[in-house]
C-alpha cells in the first residue's frame, strides 16, 4: 500500500455562489449540535420505539435519506424495520401499514412527500404513527392535527440548512442515537476532527480529487446509512456519479467497472475511485478486497473508525461529510449546501409541476393478481 496518503487538501480553488454558508462552515459547528443532543430530553421518543418491538417499523424520510439510521437501530435491538421513500410507502397495502409501526422524519413537516404519507399512515394506522421533526409550527408541519400529539417527538433547535441537510442531519443521527442507546453522554468518545485517507492502492500516479467522476462506495454493518448519505449529497451537490455497494455483493462482478474505469490499455485516464468505509467488522474484509480484487493503480478513499458500536455512524458521517465537502469546496468549486445548477432547471419545477400525490393515488397499491 503507498503510504503517502493525503490527508488534506492542496488546491484552493473555490467559487462558491455566495447566497449560502459554506457546507464545511456548518460542519464545524458539529461539537455544539453533538452537545445539544446530549443535553435533549428523548425518553418519550425512546419509549414508542421500543415499545412493541414485535411490531415492523416502517422509515420514512424526504427520499429516505436520514431513515435507514433509525431501521439498522430499530433492527439491533428485537425488531424487524425498513427504511422506504414516500414512493415506496405508496406501494404498501394497508394490512401491511396496519400490522406496523409508522415512522416520519421531517425537519419541517411541510413537504408534499411527507404531507402524502402523513395521510396515508394515519388513514390505516392512526394510532402507531409517529413523528420525529424539529417545528411545532401548526401552520406548516402537516404532523400537527394530524398525528396524536403524543405520537410527535419535537426537537426545536436553532439549526438551519440550505439545498442539503447538514446541521439537521448531525442532530437527526445523534437524536436517535441517544433514544436508542439511553446513553446521555456520547460526544466524547467521538473524533470531532474528522478526516480521511486519499492514496493509491499499490503503483501509479494518484489522481487529482477533482478528476474523479465515478466513486464506487463499498460498506458494511454500521457504515450502510453513511454510504447512502455519502451518494445524496455526491449527487445533489452534482460533483460526481457514486455506485453504492456492500462489501460481499462487490464480489458478484460489480468489480468490474472499477477495473474498466481505472487507466488501462483501453482507457487513457482513470475516473473512477473506491470509497471504503471500515469500522473494525470490515477491516479485515477491506483490506483482503484492497489487496485482491480492486486494481493497483486505483486510488482509493478511506473512511474508518475504531468504535464498534452504533455510535461509529456518527463518526463515519462526521468524517464522510468532511470528505465530500473537501472535494466538492476545495476540488470542484461547489458549495454543497448551494450548488451549481447548469442545466438552469428551476428547482420549484419537480416539486411544483410533477403531480406526485394525484399520480399514485391513481395508481394504487402493488397487486398480486
Amino acid at each position: 500500500m503507498n503510504t503517502n496518503a493525503i490527508t488534506m487538501p492542496q488546491t484552493k480553488n473555490l467559487t462558491p455562489k455566495q447566497d449560502k454558508p459554506l457546507a464545511s462552515t456548518l460542519l464545524a459547528q458539529a461539537a455544539e449540535i453533538l452537545g445539544w443532543a446530549e443535553n435533549s430530553d428523548t425518553s418519550n421518543l425512546r419509549a414508542w420505539l421500543l415499545d412493541n418491538p414485535e411490531k415492523p417499523l416502517v422509515c420514512i424520510g424526504n427520499g429516505g435519506k436520514h431513515t435507514s439510521y433509525p431501521a439498522m437501530l430499530y433492527e439491533m435491538n428485537a425488531g424487524v424495520a425498513k427504511s422506504v421513500t414516500p414512493l415506496d410507502f405508496a406501494s404498501m397495502s394497508p394490512a401491511t401499514i396496519g400490522n406496523s409501526k409508522v415512522l416520519l422524519l421531517s425537519s419541517s413537516g411541510k413537504n408534499m412527500d411527507v404531507g402524502y404519507a402523513i395521510k396515508r399512515a394515519t388513514k390505516f394506522n392512526p394510532d402507531n404513527t409517529a413523528g420525529f421533526t424539529f417545528s411545532d409550527d401548526p401552520k406548516k408541519n402537516k404532523m400537527i392535527g394530524a398525528l396524536k400529539p403524543e405520537n410527535i417527538f419535537c426537537f426545536k433547535n436553532p439549526y438551519k440548512d440550505g439545498f442539503i441537510s447538514i446541521r439537521s442531519k448531525i442532530l437527526t443521527y445523534a437524536l436517535l442515537y441517544k433514544a436508542f442507546s439511553g446513553c446521555a453522554k456520547f460526544a466524547d468518545k467521538l473524533n470531532l476532527n474528522p478526516s480521511y485517507r486519499y492514496y493509491i492502492n499499490k503503483t501509479g500516479e494518484l489522481p487529482e480529487l477533482k478528476d474523479i467522476k465515478h466513486f464506487v462506495l463499498l460498506y458494511g454493518s454500521y457504515g450502510e446509512p453513511v454510504a447512502h448519505d455519502i451518494e445524496s449529497v455526491m449527487v445533489e451537490g452534482g460533483i460526481a456519479s457514486v455506485q453504492v455497494c456492500d462489501y460481499r455483493n462487490f464480489c458478484h462482478g460489480r468489480f468490474i467497472f472499477s477495473g474498466n474505469h481505472c487507466k488501462n490499455r483501453r482507457v487513457a485516464e482513470t475516473d473512477t475511485c473506491a470509497i471504503l468505509l471500515t469500522t473494525p467488522r470490515e477491516k479485515q474484509l477491506a483490506e483482503q478486497i484492497r489487496a485482491k480484487v480492486l486494481p493497483a493503480n486505483m486510488p482509493i478513499v478511506e473512511i474508518s473508525t475504531e468504535l464498534d458500536s452504533s455510535l461509529s455512524t456518527i463518526q463515519l458521517l462526521l468524517d464522510s461529510l468532511h470528505f465530500t465537502f473537501d472535494v466538492a469546496e476545495n476540488h470542484h468549486g461547489i458549495n454543497p449546501n448551494s450548488p451549481h445548477n447548469f442545466s438552469n432547471i428551476d428547482k420549484r419545477v419537480p416539486i411544483n409541476q410533477v403531480r406526485f400525490s394525484s399520480v399514485i393515488q391513481q395508481m394504487g397499491e402493488l397487486t398480486n393478481i
